[in-house]
């Protein structure tokens, strides 16, 4: 198309568009009852969609068919002969357009091509990249049932709650790959100290619950977290977590904080993942298992039982577990199984318990932004509807690609080819 043709196409549009602007603003001035602020707000939105649509269709016209010529080299080292020009419908987050588009075949290997398709990212299918980006970003950040109505209202997208359900686990499903490399996780800002945890929170599942493994990269303004997550066995999560504190500039900082919950399985991956750094035992979960002992010796929210739960909880907080240890250890509540359990906990877990030194530091005890984590990534979302049950490959890939969305790396999936 010559200049002189775009600037026809651009006249012809805005002229267009001026003259109903003028009906919508003599309309307003005419009728008895002014509209409304919102109904002008959707009216103007309606129309301005509506010609975006056909500036869209327009512009892709333009850009031709992508035509190569009669024959194009193929793969297999025959010949892809020109066949002639389809169309191809494409819904787009501005409506639905078609592209005529350049078709050529193999007559030896059987391969079709459309070059435009390539040129222009169309892919497969019949949704736009940019569509599948708005509708996934529906789904992943609320229900499949709900988007529609989301969609509808703030962009005046129509789709099925089947829809976006595909769509969102199709893009979900490919982002594994992208997440699995950590090139589009953003680094920590600049800072000395980071800090790694991680927990885990169970879903439901066609196979039963299952647990998904979280972990969580921030620094000590907790500002910027990187999320990661995985359905699968604790030693693979634990290399998925090392690759991405690789990624996002753990080893550069001068101090490694690592809080857990003091399980076997999160103290057997810290030490083999991040063998630099010094791990802590979460000290509210601490305090928890301290609340649930002293309720189970005594009649539970007893004074009593809170005074003992005091003298604990301050006990390895001002003086860490060498000063737990012997008031747990007093003939009077060692009889106790729950002191018991208390003890083993504690003992096993002494030297991540030093908590007047890590706070003399300055380094945080406490797993909260996992903890946000699980609630974010998991209750959030994959608990949305009562009863529901996720395939667990689906549950998977749901919450990897929620870790991307809540790690500001949305924009940088998209940007992959991949995607």
């Amino acid at each position: 198309m010559k200049d002189a043709e775009i600037e026809l196409f651009v006249e012809q549009i805005m002229k267009a568009l001026g003259e109903e602007i003028k009906e919508i603003i003599k309309q307003a001035v005419e009728s008895e009852k002014k509209p409304s602020l919102e109904q002008l707000e959707f009216l103007v939105r309606h129309l301005l969609l509506r010609k975006a649509r056909e500036v869209l269709q327009g512009i892709v016209e333009i850009l031709g068919t992508g035509y190569k010529g009669v024959s194009i080299a193929c793969e297999c080292r025959g010949l892809l002969r020109f066949r002639g020009n389809i169309k191809k419908y494409v819904k787009t987050i501005l409506g639905e357009i078609n592209a005529k588009r350049a078709y050529y075949r193999c007559s030896s290997c059987g391969r079709s091509i459309a070059p435009l398709d390539d040129e222009l990212g169309i892919g497969k299918g019949h949704a736009s990249v940019g569509l599948k980006r708005v509708i996934s970003l529906a789904g992943v950040t609320g229900s499949f049932h709900g988007a529609p109505k989301v969609l509808a209202e703030l962009a005046e997208i129509k789709a099925s709650a089947k829809q976006v359900q595909r769509i969102t686990e199709e893009v979900a499903i490919s982002a594994r790959g992208a997440q699995k490399s950590h090139s589009i996780l953003p680094s920590l800002d600049k800072t000395e100290r980071a800090y790694i945890s991680c927990d885990g929170a169970m879903v439901n599942t066609t196979k039963g619950w299952r647990e998904i493994k979280v972990g969580a990269v921030y620094n000590d303004a907790k500002e910027g977290k990187r999320y990661v997550s995985l359905v699968g066995k604790a030693a693979k999560f634990g290399s998925v977590l090392r690759r991405t504190g690789m990624a996002v500039g753990v080893w550069d900082c001068k101090e490694v904080i690592f809080i857990g919950d003091g399980a076997p399985w999160i103290r057997k991956q810290a030490r083999i993942n991040f063998p630099q750094a010094m791990q802590i035992v979460d000290f509210y979960h601490v305090k928890e298992h301290i609340t649930e002992c002293a309720n189970k010796v005594f009649i539970e929210a007893t004074k009593k039982s809170k005074r003992w739960r005091r003298r604990c909880v301050s006990a390895i907080y001002t003086g860490g577990a060498e000063k737990l240890i012997p008031i747990l250890q007093d003939e009077k509540w060692i009889r106790h199984d729950a002191v018991k359990d208390l003890l083993r906990y504690v003992k096993t877990n002494a030297a991540r318990m030093r908590y007047p030194l890590y706070r003399a530091k300055g380094w945080q005890i406490g797993s909260g932004p996992v903890e946000s984590a699980c609630k974010q990534i998991v209750t959030q979302r994959l608990k949305l509807n009562a009863g529901m049950k996720w395939r667990v490959e689906n549950a998977d890939a749901i919450a990897r690609l929620r870790c991307i969305w809540l790690s500001n790396a949305w924009d940088a999936l998209w940007q992959r080819e991949a995607v």
